[in-house]
């Protein structure tokens, strides 16, 4: 363990040593004022969210964000793709809605070509060159031959892209290939719900949509095996063909190296209590790639920091009146906080269900509803409750002092039980089914219902 810790070690000194400085300013059309620069290489996949890279835009959409970066990694602002190389100086325009309108200026003529080229990106959650089913023929074959249409007109487009580097090239010309994969393997998907297909008519066209689909799988993944692609989301989305298709190499096991972090980050991300994460740790101590291992072993020690049936650091609210409110203050209540931000859409979207969550345990002195809001400044949250003319228990809280519950990402559920212990970190949503059942058996654990 001592060998792989100075291993470690010595890889971080070296990336730092290595590492400069990246900006970015520009303005970015339709959307909050709230934004990261997202990490978009295998090794999101082993992190817990962040704020790292994050910035607020102003009233006009302006912003600057500046980071260190020690080597060519693919990043995500929006809905759109960037490839950033070490030193690159960026000028953009972005907008949501449009991300094929983005507009780049900048000191590498290299990393603009490829970020033009980049905005075309399809979704891989979209099933790629589907296009959200779009491009959904009568026949499966019909499907796979106009996906294979589609995908020459992209790698038409990258190879007429003038001064892009080597290793880019590469990996979009997989990026490509993953593409058609991810898209074959949507087929089904969308056809079930296009035609509603279910149960034995749905069975019959799924095993009719693998054994078309084969042969196409081999075709494009035969040689496409290299831990250095694990950098193309789409790869990772489609890692179990991947390796379906691939024979045993040193590359081939690099790759599922990567695929068991990624058991374990799964695995481990969905624990609350600590006993079970704790048994994971030998699991992590037995990965043998020291980038994928340091990233695990975050996660982990996040996770430890703070668990269900710890307890509730406290924490210090505003009122609406600028008064001081204590989490410490509902001891003795069962509190249910929903965390959100008046740019965060699906928060909105679930204050119905927490009004009508509330009316259901209205007659329940023993629980506490909270709207907690992380708003980016409190007079624009308190201008906002007024206009909405929100009833109930309205507070305000900076972002950076709920630290020690590692809140990253909104709506976001945590619920307190009435001796001051976490019942949950991070609960189910007003909108779901489980979160009055989990409410009810904590007010009758209390002999209370």
């Amino acid at each position: 363990m001592k060998r792989t810790i100075i291993i470690l070690i010595v890889c971080f000194v070296a990336t730092q040593a290595a590492a400069q400085n990246v900006l970015i300013r520009g303005v970015i059309l339709n959307y909050s004022n709230q934004m990261q620069v997202e990490d978009m290489s295998e090794i999101s996949d082993l992190s817990l969210p962040s704020l790292e890279r994050n910035f607020i835009l102003d009233s006009s959409g302006n912003f600057s964000v500046s980071f260190k970066l020690s080597k060519a990694n693919y990043f995500r602002i929006g809905r759109n793709i960037l490839y950033l190389t070490p030193g690159d100086s960026l000028e953009v325009k972005l907008d949501f809605n449009k991300p094929t309108n983005a507009l780049f200026k900048g000191n590498n003529r290299t990393s603009i070509l490829a970020n033009e080229y980049l905005r075309f990106t399809p979704f891989p959650k979209g099933g790629s060159f589907l296009d959200a089913g779009k491009h959904l023929k009568k026949t499966i074959q019909a499907t796979i031959d106009t996906i294979q249409v589609i995908a020459l007109q992209r790698k038409q487009e990258l190879d007429q892209t003038k001064l892009v580097n080597t290793a880019f090239y590469q990996l979009e010309s997989i990026r490509i290939k993953a593409d058609i994969v991810n898209s074959i393997y949507h087929i089904p998907v969308y056809y079930a719900w296009k035609y509603k297909l279910k149960g034995d008519s749905l069975q019959q066209f799924m095993d009719e949509a693998k054994r078309i689909s084969k042969p196409y799988y081999s075709q494009y993944l035969k040689d496409a095996i290299d831990p250095d692609y694990l950098k193309i989301a789409v790869y990772r989305d489609v890692i179990y063909t991947v390796l379906d298709n691939a024979p045993e190499t040193e590359k081939s096991n690099k790759v599922k190296e990567f695929d068991r972090a990624a058991t374990i980050f799964n695995k481990l991300q969905g624990l609350n209590n600590k006993t079970e994460i704790t048994a994971l740790l030998p699991d992590i101590k037995s990965v043998k790639d020291p980038n994928y291992q340091l990233a695990s072993s975050k996660t982990y020690d996040r996770k430890m920091g703070l668990a269900n049936g710890d307890k509730a650091p406290d924490l210090q609210f505003l009122d609406k009146n600028h008064k001081t409110v204590s989490l410490k203050s509902f001891k003795g209540k069962i509190v249910y906080i929903d965390l959100w931000a008046s740019w965060c859409g699906p928060c909105l979207e679930e204050m119905p269900h927490l009004d009508s969550l509330k009316k259901k345990f209205s007659k329940n002195q023993d629980i506490v509803f909270i709207s907690l809001s992380i708003e980016d400044n409190f007079q624009s949250w308190k201008n906002y409750i007024d206009k909405k003319q929100f009833s109930g228990v309205q507070l305000y809280i900076d972002r950076s002092a709920l630290k020690d519950y590692s809140v990253i990402t909104i709506p976001r559920i945590i619920i307190i039980d009435r001796d001051f212990s976490i019942a949950s970190l991070s609960g189910s949503l007003p909108s779901s089914t489980k979160t009055f059942d989990f409410l009810n058996k904590l007010v009758v654990k209390a002999g209370k219902p």
